[in-house]
């Protein structure tokens, strides 16, 4: 045991204190720290000219839009007009030369011509693929005619407009979990798991070729208990890895509990995060994490140099990145018989009951027994990995082929 506490603490060390792990760590939450404060920057550089109403804008107005007006048979009430346009200049144009001019020498953005209660010809200087004047427009002209037509008919139009604009509502009685909710901050904690054991995977698959290749291996094997180097090791990247990412999660939360307000808290949604979720993520995420490690510790030990690590992982890395896509899957359709037989399974239940959990039913019976398969399976691949470990460490040349490395298991020490 002291001989694991001894290689933890010295490997734990190295990896926090490589310059790779600091600078990363920093980039990321400077990164972290300006993308929750853009709305913050963008004031600073705006100001306070942007006036907005119940924190949204207003789609149609744009203040400095310059529209000309023809309407030689008096078709639409000029104040009418304005009403539907409150903070936009509109210039009437006295015929539709002087409109054309108007476009044409940029004193009018746009100019229209209101040929019938049904009908206008638009002018513009140049198209747009963002132009957006005609739709609203459309609107304009249809309200008009039906206001006409309510007239001629002794109707009260404004009466007819409450109600055509009278709005139903609805409250969601939520019975189970609410996955539409839950999605974002699911997604965000999958994707967080996986690039931790696809980086860190690969960064003690490295140390270990490292070490074989330069033969100090001999003398650690020889002098240390595999067992204890090999879950040292695995157990001190795993730990860089959890702590770097926690705190990267704490640097996010309390940089957005300080920018929530200038967000109008639409991020909550990714920040207030239920405990169980949490719970549930740190006991399938972290046994998972350690299911995989234990493996890339092993590939790590088949290869005699560091530039094989790549073509050593890659049927593992497959399998991880297939598991991801399931999972992915998954979370668009929870009822699928495909995502509750990969939750049992140990390659991927700690993505996929996870996410059960997280959007989706499931009984507690059926998280125990899936956390226990799962913890169970982490035991044997870290006792298994050992063995590899101390037999390919010591093995040189040729990259050891797999079906090789499981023979190690049957042979006892």
């Amino acid at each position: 045991m002291k001989q694991f506490f001894t290689v933890l603490r010295f490997e734990l060390l190295s990896m926090i204190r490589a310059k790779s792990y600091v600078v990363s760590t920093v980039i990321i939450s400077l990164i972290i720290v300006i993308g929750l404060n853009v709305p913050n920057i963008i004031h600073a550089f705006n100001g306070d000219d942007s006036k907005q109403e119940d924190g949204i804008g207003d789609v149609f107005s744009d203040e400095k839009a310059t529209y000309a007006v023809y309407d030689e048979k008096g078709i639409m009430n000029a104040k009418d007009l304005k009403a539907y346009f409150p903070n936009t200049k509109l210039l009437q144009a006295k015929d539709t030369s002087d409109m054309k001019k108007l476009v044409e020498n940029e004193k009018a953005d746009a100019g229209f011509e209101i040929t019938s209660l049904t009908s206008y010809d638009y002018y513009v200087k140049n198209t747009s693929m963002y132009d957006s004047n005609t739709q609203l427009f459309d609107q304009v002209m249809t309200q008009n005619y039906r206001l006409s037509q309510f007239r001629e008919m002794n109707i009260d139009g404004n009466k007819v407009n409450q109600i055509l604009s009278t709005q139903i509502t609805h409250e969601e009685k939520i019975l189970g979990k609410d996955g539409v909710k839950n999605y974002a901050y699911t997604y965000v904690l999958i994707m967080v798991i996986y690039m931790m054991i696809i980086m860190h995977g690969q960064q003690i698959s490295m140390n270990v070729a490292s070490e074989k290749s330069n033969r100090s291996i001999e003398i650690l094997v020889t002098s240390v208990d595999s067992n204890a180097l090999i879950f040292g090791k695995v157990i001190a990247g795993a730990l860089a890895g959890i702590c770097q990412v926690a705190f990267l999660l704490a640097v996010g939360g309390i940089t957005y509990s300080m920018t929530a307000a200038s967000w109008g808290n639409a991020l909550d949604m990714l920040f207030h995060i239920p405990p169980q979720v949490l719970l549930s993520f740190a006991a399938f995420g972290i046994v998972g994490y350690f299911f995989y490690i234990f493996i890339y510790g092993a590939l790590g030990a088949l290869v005699s140099r560091t530039e094989d690590i790549g073509s050593a992982a890659t049927p593992i890395t497959i399998v991880f990145v297939i598991v991801f896509f399931v999972t992915f899957i998954g979370m668009n359709d929870m009822g699928g018989s495909m995502v509750k037989i990969a939750s049992f399974i140990p390659f991927s239940s700690f993505m996929t009951m996870f996410v059960r959990i997280s959007m989706g039913t499931v009984t507690l019976i059926e998280i125990l027994v899936s956390f226990i398969i799962l913890l169970a399976s982490t035991i044997l691949v870290g006792f298994g990995a050992a063995k590899i470990y101390r037999k390919g460490t010591l093995m040189y040349g040729n990259t050891i082929k797999f079906k090789n490395a499981l023979k190690f298991l049957k042979h006892k020490d």
